[in-house]
């Protein structure tokens, strides 16, 4: 059975994590926004991995 290409929520939740960075830097709360980016950098590369994973059951 194929699984459907979802791998777009990963890369959406890289950027709502990033824009919480920003507001986070924003309002002076240094340590969130380094915990905001590290989650961001999480979801980024479990995004290129499940992409990378897809393209190889193809």
């Amino acid at each position: 059975m194929r699984m459907p290409n979802l791998s777009f929520i990963w890369f959406v939740g890289a950027v709502v994590w990033w824009i919480d960075a920003a507001v986070a830097l924003h309002y002076n709360h240094k340590p969130h926004a380094l915990l905001a980016l590290a989650v961001a950098c999480v979801f980024l590369g479990a995004g290129m991995m499940w992409v990378k994973t897809s393209q190889k059951h193809r």
